[in-house]
């Protein structure tokens, strides 16, 4: 069975299994409360870099369209890196990871939404320091 609330695949007759699935859907849950209800699921993360990837690279798109595409993927990848931490409550705002992960990343989206996210997550100075240093 698949956890419909945190994604945790377990069986339903495992005691074990149930108590693994009860104690990270605590987590994910916490995480939610303290991040945002939008958090996805691994599998939603993938769904939404399976389907956002195409349409932000497609250049017939409206800007705004390929801009919302990018936001929904940088959602995407914050949540995996939050999920990779075991839904640590100490993780950074998803507007930090944002603008950390563009500028770690500048060839990720297309030039023209990159900027418009740029603009939208700019980077901490902390973290273009560390870059630097």
């Amino acid at each position: 069975m698949t956890c419909e609330v945190c994604g945790f695949t377990y069986l339903e007759d495992s005691k074990e299994d149930e108590r693994d699935h009860r104690q990270h859907c605590k987590k994910v849950e916490k995480a939610r409360r303290k991040y945002g209800s939008w958090l996805m699921t691994y599998r939603e993360q993938e769904e939404t870099k399976r389907r956002y990837n195409e349409i932000i690279d497609d250049d017939d798109a409206e800007m705004s369209v390929r801009i919302r595409a990018g936001w929904l993927l940088l959602r995407a990848y914050f949540s995996g890196s939050v999920r990779r931490n075991d839904y640590c409550l100490n993780h950074i705002s998803f507007e930090a990871y944002a603008g950390a992960f563009l500028y770690a990343n500048p060839d990720i989206f297309p030039g023209a939404v990159m900027k418009e996210l740029i603009k939208r997550y700019p980077v901490s100075r902390q973290v273009k320091r560390k870059r630097v240093g």
